[in-house]
């Protein structure tokens, strides 16, 4: 599923929403747990708490690390941190039931647009990731489709 995108002042809000035949709780343990984060995104190394830090450093794709921080927390419904505290832009899970499992609401605020095509594929290959780990068939990152989608979303 494509993402919504929309054009704020300074950037724009990139949402993905992905359905998964899973419950709440496992969904939110694979959004916030280091060891599940690890499966489907990064090594990631956080103080599970309001203000706590988050390094992330991406070893299923690039190599390359974020430093992160905590900005909300509501148990098993939103997750929001800052991607990259020298860039404030932000990320935010969203998990909510519905009849077959829960969604997953992603939102990601991106204020370089050069990097929009690189983050929207990321995320697309990432939330793969996530599904397959839900499967209990943890992936390695896709380049070929990363590159793909990053070439699409660059040609305009």
């Amino acid at each position: 599923m494509k993402p919504i995108i929309n054009e704020i002042e300074g950037g724009y809000i990139v949402q993905f929403i992905r359905n998964y035949p899973h419950s709440l709780e496992k969904v939110w343990e694979a959004i916030t747990s280091p060891d599940k984060l690890r499966q489907w995104f990064a090594d990631v190394d956080m103080e599970y708490q309001l203000g706590g830090r988050m390094d992330i450093h991406f070893n299923k794709s690039a190599g390359n690390k974020k430093v992160g921080k905590i900005i909300e927390i509501k148990d098993k419904w939103i997750f929001e941190y800052l991607w990259d505290v020298e860039m404030n832009e932000t990320v935010t899970f969203e998990v909510t039931p519905i009849e077959e499992g829960c969604r997953l609401s992603l939102t990601h605020i991106i204020h370089d647009a050069a990097q929009m095509p690189s983050i929207i594929g990321g995320w697309e290959s990432h939330l793969d990731m996530l599904e397959a780990s839900l499967n209990g068939t943890p992936s390695e990152f896709p380049w070929k489709k990363w590159e793909t989608i990053r070439d699409e979303y660059s040609s305009g």
